[in-house]
């Protein structure tokens, strides 16, 4: 899988757990999002190995919590 499909899959997951917490309850939305964003983060581990992956998991980390206070 190449980096911009992991990158995107991350994003997906972003737009919708913002989704979820701006406009749609229920935790539908949220737990795709979750599920996208794990996904992306497996798949950056196993095709970049664990130096990406790391990267990748702190920056998704970084950018879920960043986004979840800017939306509260």
């Amino acid at each position: 899988m190449t980096l911009t499909s992991i990158i995107l899959l991350i994003l997906i997951g972003l737009v919708l757990l913002i989704l979820e917490i701006l406009f749609v309850p229920g935790m539908v939305l949220g737990f795709i999002s979750v599920i996208l964003m794990i996904i992306g983060i497996i798949f950056s581990y196993k095709d970049y190995g664990n130096t990406i992956g790391t990267i990748v998991l702190g920056g998704t980390t970084l950018t879920t919590i960043a986004a979840v206070y800017w939306a509260f």
